[in-house]
């Protein structure tokens, strides 16, 4: 597939209606220029004609310095399929995008001009050629043969035995079930094998007349391929090809939060249907206080309380509340989520908030909160939902309070003992906006603080045999932070998370 701008292959134009041709009057080097006194009754449109199928995502055009219009509009078969209108007794010039996000070969771009001549200057046609398959992500390679398949012929299933492709079989089983209504048996037309040469994640998917065949390296892999035949089907037809696909990039996460009870459905479907589809192989999934912690029971009750008294409107909204929609998972649901988030092959990465973002820890523990004794003395408002979140709940905790590091190695520890992490845990750290308030950090340099609390918490965890992962922003040199300067002694394998 090409995208990119189009190259039409006829353009012609008449008055509104398709049927009186009308050329521009002049051309102005590539400018195309109409008088106002030919077109002020009858509008201008352009019929732009390609010989064979495209995606056209956009026109743009590039209107001449007195040139004004009431409206663009696109059309198909009389259909209008995209619009531009100015406002009510309002027009536009200069630059005009109209978008389309239509398929077909013949399009009519239809302009209704103001009193004014109307100058061309440029315009561009947006979108996608080579449109055989609509696959995205595009694959790195796809080669089209000859002749297709139906569906059905993929009834039956074979693999070599190993235990990712007896995972991938069921997997086909469930998903041919739910797309087209079809049940797999073991037998011939679909063979499913693992292949060590290939890279991580890549696949090589064969369909021919006869039947399919899928080879991958991974699980996973395996899982891009089987949901790319779904993606290939058109009316349970599957068309011969051969594709060869691999991911550009190791890693390809998403940042989730730990669903609450009713939700966890959703949440496995979301995996398959969009984040297997879409070729992702991690999961960030943030905890907050929404999962039970035993070792700091009060913590839970707290998360519970604050929740609720948000939800009735007493006190502001509880940050970060819509982990688990402010309520408890019990550890052992927790367990079977993550379980299932890491038998379809992805990296499962635990986020727990840690420093900044921790009103789940300071709404139980005030005393470890990081304050400005005479900023909190000026609150006067005894009214609790009145009192500006940013004052009512405490950002972050003290990072030179020995409680504080006791109550965050504990949460890592169960955290960590329920979800099972393979390489990395996700510390936060991001948005610290309240650092160096209290007695104990006010002369203290914010880098300093910073770089105290991430090393231990590094340490920790490495410790356990286990990465660390930071958002980046602290480390930025913006003026908002004076954290940036411990960026260059801090351990060099800590992997920053880029968000601004």
């Amino acid at each position: 597939m090409q995208i990119g701008r189009l190259q039409p292959d006829n353009i012609s134009y008449t008055r509104i209606g398709g049927k009186q041709p009308f050329p521009p009057t002049a051309t102005e080097d590539t400018a195309l220029l109409w008088n106002w006194q030919e077109h002020h009754a009858t509008g201008i449109e352009f019929h732009v004609s390609f010989k064979k199928s495209v995606f056209l995502a956009s026109i743009s055009l590039t209107l001449g310095q007195d040139s004004c219009l009431e409206s663009a509009e696109v059309l198909t078969n009389d259909h209008i399929i995209g619009a531009y209108r100015a406002e009510t007794g309002r027009t536009v010039n200069g630059s005009v995008m109209v978008e389309v996000g239509q398929k077909g070969c013949d399009f009519c771009l239809r302009l209704t001009p103001t009193l004014t001549d109307t100058v061309i200057e440029e315009i561009s046609f947006f979108g996608a050629e080579d449109i055989t398959t609509s696959l995205y992500p595009s694959p790195a390679f796809y080669t089209a043969q000859e002749g297709s398949l139906k569906v059905e012929q993929l009834i039956g299933v074979q693999t070599d035995g190993h235990v990712d492709c007896l995972f991938a079989a069921t997997y086909f089983a469930e998903r041919a079930k739910a797309c087209f209504a079809l049940s797999v048996t073991e037998g011939n037309g679909f063979l499913i094998t693992h292949d060590h040469s290939l890279p991580a994640d890549a696949y090589h998917l064969e369909i021919t007349p006869t039947g399919a065949a899928l080879r991958a390296s991974t699980r996973l892999g395996l899982l891009y391929g089987i949901e790319r035949l779904g993606e290939l089907a058109q009316n349970g037809i599957l068309p011969c090809c051969v594709i060869d696909d691999a991911p550009y990039k190791p890693m390809r996460g998403v940042h989730l939060y730990l669903p609450n009870r009713a939700e966890i459905p959703f949440f496995k479907a979301l995996l398959k249907s969009v984040l297997i589809p879409f070729h992702y192989n991690q999961v960030f999934l943030e905890f907050a206080g929404g999962m039970r912690f035993d070792r700091h029971p009060e913590i839970s009750e707290g998360w519970l309380e604050g929740n609720r008294r948000a939800k009735n409107g007493e006190i502001p909204p509880f940050p970060h509340g819509a982990v688990a929609a402010g309520e408890l998972l019990e550890k052992e649901e927790v367990r079977e989520l993550c379980d299932f988030v890491r038998e379809l092959g992805f990296e499962l990465i635990p986020e727990v908030q840690s420093f900044g973002h921790v009103q789940y820890i300071t709404y139980a523990h005030p005393d470890i909160a990081e304050i400005d004794p005479e900023q909190e003395s000026k609150i006067t408002d005894a009214r609790d939902a009145d009192i500006p979140p940013s004052l009512f709940y405490k950002h972050s905790y003290c990072p030179q309070n020995k409680k504080s590091y006791e109550i965050i190695h504990d949460i890592i520890d169960e955290i960590v003992e329920v979800a099972r992490p393979q390489h990395f845990v996700h510390c936060g750290h991001d948005e610290i906006y309240q650092i160096g308030l209290c007695p104990k950090c006010k002369n203290v340099p914010h880098d300093r603080l910073y770089e105290m609390h991430v090393r231990d918490l590094h340490d920790y965890l490495a410790a356990k045999g286990l990465g660390m992962m930071l958002w980046a922003d602290m480390v930025q040199p913006v003026t908002k932070y004076q954290c940036y300067p411990a960026l260059e002694r801090l351990p060099r394998d800590i992997v920053w998370l880029d968000f601004v």
